[in-house]
């Protein structure tokens, strides 16, 4: 519920003042709504004293919540009338006001009028069953805050007294106001002064879409022509606010379109990144690993050196060990017979490890087509393999102890062998050699092909960045072009519209001059009937031609209209309201002369010529429209063999981690680790 009652009550309280009960009984049923949180005071066929008046508006002067205020029938003097006036010059919440039967003139017309100054809100006023029109002077200040008002929408002047002096007010006022839509002039005594005066406004102002001015003493064809000059503002207004409507849905279509772009490309840029990062990751990564592999061979290196030396100081020892070199001896031939069949079974080891990598790369380039699918568990894998490259390093580390264990004993076995074993030592040595040899060519090979595939993928990147950068460019520069026709299309058209306006008013006034002429010197021409009759029949029958080419020109705008949005129910609207206006022209057309349908002739073919123009720059529109059509497709052909080249990229990374596990599986094998045999 609103606090309008108790605001009313202290007010009475501050100021000593009775209230009224039947104020009292509308403010209690006074209720705010649900959805707008505003509520409708209705005090109509209510004898409110000036008090109240003076009351409720010091409340209004502050009041929020009330939205629309009637006071119909409810005999308010002068002073209550200003009072109200002047708390909704203020206010900014009241947005309908209802004054209807309140014997309003003089002093209280000239307080409407100054609200209608001051206030910025209210968009209806019903002032019917007044007297506003009884002073002039008071009405004429009516009229200039009228004027000068530009919330107004709705206006009701019924039965107010306005002669034709004030109908001349009345359309200074609505000349210089842009706002009003309706105005309800009905009842009142405007007379053909008032109804002229009228007219002329209606086809200056076109924003006024509706105005009655019924038994108000004008002329039928004085009403009639207002009727069309309305009836055309409101196809006018229409026209315009579709065009507006379909302005604003292209540019929005045309921002979501560059967003949409915006996101692709950002989304790629970040892909992008993502694979840079990604590779230089594992560029890393193996270039840690190559490290780790070169640190091994150096520890290998620095072993084997030590046993060299050790081997040296196992030779002064050798005299003490003839006795033990026969049972030695069997020792190692069995050895030999070990080492023989390790070398054997690592060979054939090799050989098994070759074929499962050539059947597991026949096998990855069956699955190439689906690795797009397993990427993500393809990435857990990776995790896992990391987990075991730990492990496995781990494994070194402990394999590495064990090799030392080894060295260990071999050096105490060295200690009791004999003159023979340097011999074999001397093999051992050769084939050492050569698998060291064999492995630095393998790794040097594998460092090759990490680098060259390093280096392919860098240029890939490179490539790509560039058609990036220059599909950005051409699609920056085609939306630069199409906005730019876009703006000039639309200020042509302005141009062209203001154009045709101007021309039509001044063609409409030479028109009235001459229809003046021809109604002052209607005596003269009643004479010449029978001459008229004939010019009559020929202006029938260019009428015909006239509707012919205008239900053309109908059907063009109807084409045209249907390629924008199919808004077919707008359209019959307005070829209804076409033919009801050709309807009126015919019978203007049957009281005007020769003259007359020449020059509407001519003005047609002048509107025909800018309808062309239009229709023309709204093809050069559809054809922009598809140049940019044809560079999305390019774009979304672009985005294509980015996949590729991802899907390419990803494979060249699998086969990149292939070699890798090969190279650790290399590294872990009896070949790689000789100190163990």
């Amino acid at each position: 519920m609103s606090d309008f009652p108790n605001l009313y009550l202290q007010v009475c309280r501050d100021y000593h003042l009775e209230p009224q009960d039947c104020i009292l009984d509308k403010l209690n049923c006074l209720h705010l709504s649900p959805r707008s949180n505003k509520a409708v005071l209705n005090l109509s066929a209510n004898s409110i004293s000036v008090h109240s008046c003076c009351a409720i508006a010091r409340v209004l002067a502050t009041d929020r919540c009330i939205e629309s205020l009637k006071l119909a029938d409810c005999m308010l003097c002068e002073d209550g009338i200003k009072e109200v006036a002047k708390s909704l010059a203020t206010n900014v919440a009241v947005k309908k006001l209802d004054l209807k039967g309140n014997n309003i003139k003089g002093v209280a017309a000239e307080a409407v009028g100054s609200m209608l100054r001051q206030n910025n809100t209210l968009t209806s006023l019903v002032l019917e069953w007044n007297s506003l029109g009884m002073l002039e002077t008071s009405f004429s200040l009516f009229c200039d805050g009228l004027a000068v008002n530009r919330s107004l929408r709705d206006l009701d002047l019924r039965n107010n007294q306005i002669s034709h002096e004030g109908g001349k007010e009345v359309a200074r006022a609505i000349k210089r106001n842009n706002t009003v839509r309706k105005l309800d002039l009905r009842w009142n005594n405007l007379g053909i002064i008032g109804g002229r005066a009228l007219l002329d406004v209606v086809k200056y102002n076109t924003t006024l879409v509706s105005l009655t001015v019924d038994g108000n003493n004008i002329p039928t064809d004085i009403v009639s022509a207002i009727a069309t000059a309305v009836n055309h503002n409101c196809s006018t207004l229409e026209l315009e606010s579709d065009y507006v409507h379909k302005t604003r849905v292209l540019t929005s279509q045309l921002r979501q379109s560059e967003q949409d772009s915006q996101l692709k490309m950002s989304d790629l840029r970040g892909v992008i990144d993502q694979k840079e990062e990604f590779f230089r990751q594992s560029s890393r990564s193996t270039n840690d690993k190559i490290e780790k592999l070169e640190e091994a061979l150096s520890d290998r290196k620095s072993a084997f050196d030590s046993i060299t030396s050790q081997y040296s100081m196992t030779e002064s020892q050798l005299a003490l060990c003839q006795q033990k070199c026969r049972n030695l001896s069997s020792e190692l031939e069995q050895a030999q017979q070990e080492l023989g069949l390790k070398v054997s079974q690592h060979q054939i080891d090799l050989r098994h490890f070759r074929d499962e990598k050539g059947t597991s790369e026949d096998r990855l380039l069956k699955d190439l087509g689906a690795a797009s699918e397993r990427c993500i568990d393809l990435q857990t894998q990776a995790d896992s393999l990391e987990t075991k490259c730990k492990y496995q390093q781990e494994n070194i580390y402990d394999l590495k102890s064990r090799v030392t264990e080894l060295q260990a004993e071999q050096k105490l076995k060295q200690a009791n062998c004999e003159d023979k074993l340097q011999r074999e030592k001397q093999k051992c040595k050769q084939l050492l050699d050569e698998a060291e040899a064999v492995r630095s060519r393998e790794a040097n090979h594998l460092k090759l092909v990490a680098d060259e595939l390093e280096q392919n993928f860098k240029d890939r990147i490179q490539k790509m960045e560039a058609i990036r950068l220059s599909l950005e460019e051409e699609i920056s520069h085609l939306k630069s072009s199409a906005m730019n026709d876009r703006l000039t299309a639309e200020e042509n058209v302005a141009q062209l519209r203001q154009r045709m306006k101007v021309e039509e008013e001044t063609r409409r006034r030479q028109l009235e001059d001459k229809y003046r002429a021809l109604k002052h010197s209607h005596d003269d021409l009643q004479s010449s009937y029978d001459h008229q009759a004939d010019t009559l029949s020929r202006m029938q029958s260019q009428n015909v031609s006239l509707e012919s080419q205008i239900d053309k020109l109908q059907r063009k705008i109807d084409s045209m209209r249907r390629e924008i949005d199919g808004s077919n129910a707008k359209i019959e609207a307005a070829v209804n309201r076409e033919k009801e206006t050709q309807d009126q022209l015919r019978e203007d057309i049957k009281k005007l002369e020769k003259t007359i349908s020449e020059d509407r002739q001519k003005c047609q073919e002048h509107l025909d010529e800018k309808d062309r123009h239009i229709a023309s720059i709204s093809d050069r529109l559809r054809d922009k429209d598809a140049v940019i059509h044809d560079k999305e497709q390019q774009i979304g052909n672009r985005e294509r063999e980015i996949q590729e080249m991802r899907s390419i990229i990803d494979q060249e990374e699998q086969r990149k981690r292939q070699l890798f596990s090969a190279v650790d599986n290399y590294c872990r094998s009896p070949l790689a680790s000789p100190q163990k045999r």
